[in-house]
C-alpha cells in the first residue's frame, strides 16, 4: 500500500514539475487554461493513490480495539499536512512561481521516497496481523 501512495506523490510531484515548466515559459504572461486543467488531472490522480490507500492502510494496521482511533490517527495527519501546506504557501510571494513549484516537486518527491522506504516495514506488519 504505501508503494501505490509512493507511486501518487510522484504523480503529485509530476503536477508540479509541469506547473514549474509552464510557469517559465510563460513568464510575466498569462497561461492557458488548459495547463491548469492538465495540473488538476494528475493532481487528482495523484491524491486518489494516495488518500484511500492511506485510509485502509491505517484502518487494516490498526489493533482490534483502537480502529476508530487509528483511522483517527489518519485523519489527524491529513491535518498536519495541511498545516505544513499553509506554512510552505507562505514562501509563495518570496519566490519566483517556477521556483516555488519546483519546491513542491521535490517535496513531493521527498514524501514519494519515505513511503518507498517504509513500504517493507509496513508490509511486514501487514503480514503480522493476517498470520494471526
Amino acid at each position: 500500500m504505501a508503494r501505490r501512495m509512493a507511486q501518487g506523490a510522484l504523480l503529485v510531484g509530476l503536477a508540479y514539475v509541469l506547473l514549474a515548466l509552464v510557469a517559465w515559459q510563460a513568464g510575466e504572461r498569462q497561461a492557458a487554461w488548459l495547463w491548469l486543467a492538465l495540473f488538476f488531472l494528475i493532481f487528482t490522480v495523484g491524491e486518489l493513490f494516495i488518500l484511500p490507500s492511506g485510509l485502509g492502510l491505517f484502518a487494516r494496521l490498526a489493533p482490534p480495539r483502537l480502529g476508530a482511533t487509528t483511522v483517527a490517527a489518519w485523519y489527524l495527519t491529513i491535518f498536519a499536512g495541511s498545516l505544513s501546506a499553509g506554512l510552505v504557501g507562505t514562501l509563495w510571494s518570496h519566490m519566483a512561481h517556477g521556483s516555488y513549484f519546483v519546491l513542491l516537486a521535490a517535496l513531493a518527491c521527498l514524501a514519494a521516497i519515505l513511503l518507498r522506504l517504509l513500504d517493507p516495514a509496513i508490509r511486514r506488519i501487514d503480514r503480522n496481523w493476517t498470520d494471526k
